[in-house]
């Protein structure tokens, strides 16, 4: 199974490579990411200047790396257009912070899982939150700070 791990806070932040590593138990993992953080862009996609993309050193062996210079759709858009095997499953997040009530529609995590629906393809947002009895480390998904804020499949 191709799997497409992608966010809205950028390449550069650990709760993505704590959901590649995960997701590596599940089948071929491909990160593709924004550049820089990208919350609150929703599904939006470039259209203002050409979308830049660089294969870069993964912090995982195994897994292939593109940082991004666009948004968490663009991100979609492009593995869904070939960078890498067409995914089997788009897996967003995990995203810092929740996405919850009205803001749930502002965030590029799940912007991500929305294009990846309109690619008829099952998808995931998920995100990590601090609490009183949670520190502020993203775990594997067996970890109890460790969320889903929806997850839907065809």
């Amino acid at each position: 199974m191709n799997i497409l791990v992608t966010n809205d806070d950028g390449l550069y932040t650990p709760g993505i490579w704590t959901l590649a590593e995960a997701m590596t138990a599940v089948g071929t993992v491909t990160v593709i990411a924004p550049d820089r953080e990208q919350s609150g862009v929703g599904a939006a996609v470039t259209i203002q200047h050409p979308v830049r993309i660089s294969e870069v050193m993964p912090r995982i062996e195994g897994i292939k790396a593109y940082s991004v210079e666009g948004t968490p759709g663009d991100c979609v858009i492009l593995a869904m257009q070939g960078i890498m095997p067409k995914p089997d499953l788009v897996v967003s997040g995990i995203n810092e912070g929740a996405n919850t009530g009205i803001y749930v529609m502002m965030s590029g995590t799940v912007g991500a899982a929305v294009h990846a629906n309109l690619w008829a393809r099952p998808r995931s947002p998920s995100r990590w939150s601090r609490s009183p009895t949670c520190d502020s480390t993203p775990r594997r998904p067996s970890g109890r700070c460790w969320g889903r804020c929806s997850s839907t499949k065809r």
